[in-house]
């Protein structure tokens, strides 16, 4: 398991709590690289979302849903992983 079971209730509250839209957050990992806590950071539509750039740190993971459902990583999804 990647995420640890707060985080997980807690990122599907946050994408509850947005209408079922793009949520975009900062995980923060435990000693064995599981999510260990969320940080919401912004909220967008059904098909976007801000990322926040300079946060991201060592020791934290970039998450964000796909409302579609569709998990292929977009083309936005593929700049911010190289920039990141």
């Amino acid at each position: 398991m990647w995420i640890t079971a707060s985080p997980a209730r807690a990122w599907r509250q946050a994408i509850e709590e947005a209408g079922g839209n793009e949520v975009f957050a900062l995980g923060r990992l435990d000693a064995e690289g599981r999510v260990a806590s969320v940080e919401v950071l912004c909220r967008g539509h059904v098909s976007a979302v801000p990322a926040i750039l300079g946060r991201p740190r060592a020791g934290e993971a970039v998450i964000h849903n796909h409302p579609s459902g569709v998990l292929e990583a977009s083309e936005a999804d593929m700049q911010l992983a190289g920039w990141y």
